[in-house]
């Protein structure tokens, strides 16, 4: 349509530019055109919005929608479940209103829980919503029941929220499914998961081979170590440096076997006898310089300190203390594991040792060893928490960890479960000071593990800050209203 292009260019240009009338109007606009050019009363500017609108209209009028033949339509499926009821569907609406995706999902896991789907009308919402959150697409299929697999057919976007085989994810998959599936794999049969990745290695770029050797340390175990070790021969630096980090934290490696049999040399326990055989006393002995093998410092193995508190030849004995296996100090010294950390912290000399064990307890996940160096006193790395029972996590992040006040609240985030009062209180008491940290995303992100309980006393929180207690009264509005949907879930859900 020629004339509607003029249309726009005058809108453009501005009626007092362009002077041209507009031509090859349709013959029923025609005759307004002459009318409204005919009428002196009126300016030139109205004169055009009056033909423009019409224009516009005239444009609409008529026009059909896209047509398509649908070749073997079938009608979806009839629903085995139940819908959930109106009290549920209220609630689930609250938490899809206010975008808060921690109470969809857990409306969404308390309807699967009751056998329950959500009604149709809600249905397109859901679908759209399960493209972005990748975990929680197999929750969002089960409560859209029958219907939603049939609308996933009409859509494209929403037929990749369907599970594909895993087969057909590995080798047509992109490389962040295939990254993830790979994960997934090594969690549940690390063999499989390794002879999967063997098998398209030689046909893997560069950087897709970087980023799946990572989950390559989810389950790492001897298993893995012939072909690692093959991976030291890449021309790629990066693979060749991820086979090593990944070597270092499996027990019998080369790499772990050349450490311990230079710091097992090196670290001795020694029995002296008191006077007249009284009061014997056992300590570490450490022995410098190492004997270390070439092939050490090829792996990595720094020469000089970089921290004024260890000599070159400590540092290196502390590099190499960071690959060995907790396990191999108690057949070492024929000890028990509080024993072993026991004599490590006993002396200065060997105490700055004690963080290398750490790492490497933090590294193996070794949950017996972490709670013996938790209540040796001596944490030295926050992470140590995370591999305490549950019951024990909360005690040791209350206690004050000073500079390690941020640390403390990201791993608060990862307790599963809601937090204690006195947890939550430790937690607000932090993040109401940092609202450049910590906005309404924050406290949305993680309302399912704030307790209900929490409205009564939020007052208490106060910041000193002006700013920060401006923004934190903000934030805690909104945290009673989220808290208010949640209580509204769990009494509707509850009551179903």
């Amino acid at each position: 349509m020629e004339f509607w292009n003029q249309v726009i260019n005058t809108a453009l240009l501005g009626t007092g530019k362009n002077q041209r009338p507009i031509s090859n109007l349709p013959e029923p606009l025609e005759a307004l055109a002459v009318h409204l050019a005919n009428d002196h009363e009126t300016d030139r500017e109205e004169q055009y919005l009056k033909l423009a609108a019409t224009a516009s209209i005239y444009r609409k009028c008529g026009t059909e929608p896209l047509r398509t033949e649908l070749s073997d339509f079938t009608s979806a499926e009839e629903e085995p479940l139940a819908y959930c009821t109106p009290a549920m569907l209220k609630v689930l609406n609250s938490a899809l209103f206010e975008g808060c995706m921690p109470l969809v999902f857990m409306c969404l896991r308390l309807c699967k829980q009751k056998q329950r789907i959500v009604e149709p009308e809600l249905l397109p919402q859901l679908l759209d919503i399960a493209q972005g959150y990748e975990n929680n697409r197999t929750l969002v299929m089960d409560c859209c029941g029958k219907r939603g697999e049939w609308l996933c057919s009409f859509n494209e976007k929403w037929a990749k929220i369907i599970p594909e085989p895993e087969e057909e994810i590995w080798q047509t998959g992109t490389v962040g499914q295939r990254k993830i599936l790979l994960q997934q794999i090594r969690h549940r049969d690390p063999e499989l998961g390794r002879t999967w990745l063997q098998q398209t290695w030689d046909q893997e770029t560069a950087a897709t081979r970087t980023e799946l050797i990572g989950a390559m340390e989810i389950n790492a175990g001897a298993g893995d170590i012939p072909w690692l070790e093959t991976l030291l021969q890449e021309k790629s630096k990066k693979i060749k440096d991820e086979a090593i980090r990944l070597l270092k934290l499996i027990p019998g490696s080369v790499i772990v076997e050349l450490a311990w049999q230079a710091a097992g040399r090196a670290v001795t326990l020694k029995k002296e006898k008191g006077f007249f055989g009284i009061g014997a006393k056992t300590k570490i002995e450490i022995q410098l310089p190492l004997a270390i093998p070439e092939q050490l410092w090829q792996m990595g193995i720094e020469k000089q300190s970089n921290d004024n508190n260890y000599t070159d030849d400590e540092y290196q004995l502390f590099q190499l203390l960071k690959y060995i296996p907790p396990h191999y100090w108690e057949q070492h010294f024929s000890e028990k594991p509080e024993q072993v950390i026991a004599h490590f912290v006993k002396a200065s000399e060997t105490d700055k040792y004690t963080g290398a064990i750490a790492m490497q307890v933090i590294k193996s996940k070794n949950a017996e060893w972490a709670m013996h160096i938790a209540n040796s006193g001596r944490l030295y790395f926050i992470e140590i928490v995370n591999l305490l029972p549950e019951e024990k996590r909360e005690p040791f992040l209350l206690k004050d960890f000073g500079q390690h006040q941020q640390k403390m609240v990201e791993y608060a985030q990862n307790f599963a479960g809601q937090w204690s009062e006195a947890l939550t209180k430790a937690v607000f008491n932090i993040t109401a000071r940092s609202p450049y940290l910590y906005g309404k995303s924050y406290y949305k992100e993680h309302i399912e593990r704030i307790p209900v309980a929490a409205i009564d006393w939020l007052n208490e929180i106060q910041p000193e800050d002006k700013y920060a207690a401006m923004n934190w009264g903000t934030c805690k509005d909104y945290i009673i209203r989220l808290n208010e949907i949640k209580q509204n879930i769990e009494h509707a859900f509850k009551n179903a």
